[in-house]
């Protein structure tokens, strides 16, 4: 079986990167380097990462074959997804049966020398007589891909050997086989197609499969649900803390969907290709534009296109009146963006939306897949400067320079802008109140912002900030510029 992570659809055929600095259409003809930066703060791995699709799968078990420091960081996302997971899950399972079980196989010293693989099997056995899962996923870590050991024969004789339906499937996530650690998707998404989804017995010529990322809340679910109702459409929400058997027959849709194309893409595009199913092309279906490309898209591919048009103009008819409101509040008021690829592109759709000047979009990685999004983007706003896997010290001295009234960010960059009194607001797990998907996330966005500009905390931070780092952020000189990254042209970070 070949292994997924290293030889992905976005290491293969999307020219995925980590590595540039520079304008938005540079960008698109040229694409971010692959490269490796010569000084580098900690991001994101492939292996810890799984979970984000692990966890929503009931009865699994994930083992992390490596050493048991490869399950720290792992634990604490698993204890974040856990405690949302509980109120968030649509179907009724007990708290037992939301519990995310992680396990070792605990590699040490005369592993790594003599080999893992029965220590592997070991940990399976054990974890199948501990919570009798569906589901076993056997994440491979560095350590495990360098000494080769055969996971895929350790999985395959397990699966023999229980022989009653329980699925063990290898996920070669090693972090060391690639830089983008989006590929985290396509390291789960790869198998489950090729050995959990079975043909078709009979195509539901109403039903569409909704794939949901960890950073979906229900009220995204029930606002794509309230929408794909109005074109008679049923939706199949996967993961949502079903069995992996629920799996086996989501090849009965009409169509294949999500919030966010790169999250799905491995899924989505391996059906595709196996079942002929097609699917969504749009990047993140936030904002006016991006919603209308999202909900036009289903509605050709199922044959409801007039349907969706008579939505689409519904729906911009309805929020235009607050819309405007919004525009008057945030006319002059600049913005940037420092999330992932997708969210980058419709978060930017969003602030267009409400009048916002967006100064400069910063991605955690780029690649080719949604050029076609950046390019509708690219005429809505500009040339804007676009910046991809810029490290936290870079990206504190260009909010420093730009000054921009709100940033939109990941959870491991707000809570450092916010401590410097910049009004930053996550964009990860903050909208387990907050619907921003559709029409009615652009609104519903719109106020989380005007929230985190007014916030009075602000200004007490700000002479908080300022007095204990004695200086201006944005001045001081944290490294040169040759020694700070590569392949970035040096007027963006004149340090």
């Amino acid at each position: 079986m070949k292994k997924y992570c290293g030889n992905s659809p976005r290491d293969r055929n999307y020219k995925a990167g980590t590595l540039y600095g520079g304008s938005l259409s540079n960008e698109i003809k040229c694409g971010a380097c692959p490269g490796q930066r010569a000084v580098v703060d900690s991001h994101a791995c492939t292996l810890t990462l799984a979970i984000n699709i692990l966890a929503y799968i009931a009865d699994s078990v994930s083992i992390y074959h490596g050493p048991n420091g490869c399950l720290d960081e792992t634990s604490l996302i698993a204890m974040i997804i856990n405690k949302f997971r509980a109120t968030e899950s649509q179907n009724p399972y007990q708290w037992e049966m939301r519990n995310i079980h992680l396990c070792s196989s605990n590699l040490n010293e005369q592993s790594i020398i003599y080999g893992g693989e029965q220590k592997l099997a070991l940990a399976i056995r054990e974890a199948k007589k501990r919570y009798n899962p569906s589901l076993i996923a056997v994440l491979v870590s560095c350590s495990a891909a360098i000494i080769g050991d055969d996971v895929d024969m350790v999985c395959k004789e397990a699966e023999e050997e229980f022989n009653d339906g329980t699925y063990c499937i290898p996920v070669h996530a090693q972090g060391f086989q690639t830089h983008s650690w989006i590929n985290y998707t396509d390291c789960i998404w790869t198998p489950i197609v090729e050995r959990v989804i079975k043909q078709p017995e009979e195509i539901n010529n109403n039903m569409v499969n909704f794939f949901r990322s960890a950073n979906t809340s229900n009220m995204d679910v029930e606002e794509a649900e309230r929408l794909l109702s109005r074109l008679d459409l049923e939706v199949n929400v996967l993961p949502d803390l079903q069995s992996i058997h629920a799996f086996e027959r989501c090849s009965e849709a009409i169509l294949n969907t999500g919030l966010c194309y790169g999250y799905m893409l491995p899924i989505t595009s391996g059906m595709h290709e196996k079942f002929g199913i097609p699917y969504t092309q749009t990047p993140y279906a936030l904002g006016t534009d991006f919603t209308t490309q999202w909900l036009e898209e289903v509605g050709e591919k199922t044959g409801r296109l007039d349907l969706a048009k008579e939505l689409i103009k519904e729906e911009k008819e309805r929020i235009m009146p607050e819309l405007e409101i919004f525009r008057k509040k945030f006319a002059g008021k600049k913005a940037m963006i420092v999330t992932s690829h997708s969210k980058t592109l419709g978060l930017a759709q969003v602030c267009h939306d409400l009048g916002l000047d967006i100064v400069c979009l910063i991605s955690h990685f780029s690649d080719k897949s949604i050029n076609t999004g950046k390019m509708k983007l690219l005429k809505q706003i500009g040339d804007v400067e676009f910046l991809v896997g810029s490290p936290i010290y870079e990206i504190i001295h260009k909010v420093s320079k730009e000054k921009p009234d709100i940033i939109l960010s990941n959870g491991e960059v707000s809570p450092v802008l916010a401590q410097l009194s910049f009004a930053s607001k996550s964009m990860y797990l903050y909208n387990m109140q907050h619907a921003h998907f559709g029409f009615q996330g652009i609104l519903e966005l719109g106020k989380i912002i005007e929230r985190a500009m007014l916030n009075p905390f602000r200004k007490k931070m700000l002479t908080y900030a300022r007095n204990q780092s004695g200086m201006n952020w944005g001045d001081i000189p944290f490294l040169k510029q040759e020694e700070s990254t590569k392949y970035i042209p040096e007027t963006h970070y004149a340090l």
